[in-house]
């Protein structure tokens, strides 16, 4: 079995777990994306309160984007990697994970990813869409996202 036949396994074996553990959400799979392996979308639904993408892409990353946040986990052939990946993917799904939009001026200067560890948030994942100027003393605001609609 080749390295790509090994991703994809990793790609579909994702969306089993996602369909196993959220049975009545509809999942959509793009397979005719440019420049991506595999993609699988969560529309905006009942039990899901905003778009999640998740897609295979340069043969070994998983992406998940979810509002503002976009993660690529990498390489998905390492088992630690994959349970991570699945584990922030049902994590948002369930509603236990959050985002957190940083954003200055109205601008995002990240998201972060985060899981409860006691009577605190964790960050998991950090993406930065632009460098940040988050060293410069200006308005700034956060914006939570959580699915509450999970049940």
């Amino acid at each position: 079995m080749d390295d790509r036949s090994i991703e994809m396994e990793r790609f579909t074996s994702a969306i089993d777990l996602i369909r196993s553990k959220f049975p009545e959400l509809h999942i959509e799979i793009q397979d005719e994306e440019p420049h991506i392996h595999a993609a699988a979308s969560i529309d905006k639904q009942p039990g899901v309160d905003f778009y999640i993408s998740i897609n295979l892409q340069n043969r070994d990353e998983l992406h998940l984007l979810a509002e503002a946040l976009w993660s690529t986990w990498f390489p998905i052939g390492e088992e630690r990697v994959f349970e991570k990946f699945i584990d922030a993917v049902l994590g948002l799904l369930s509603g236990e994970y959050r985002i957190v939009e940083h954003r200055i001026w109205g601008s995002l200067i990240k998201a972060q990813l985060q899981k409860p560890c006691g009577h605190e948030w964790q960050t998991i994942y950090t993406s930065r869409p632009v460098p940040s100027l988050a060293f410069l003393p200006l308005p700034r605001s956060r914006r939570y996202i959580q699915n509450r609609a999970a049940t």
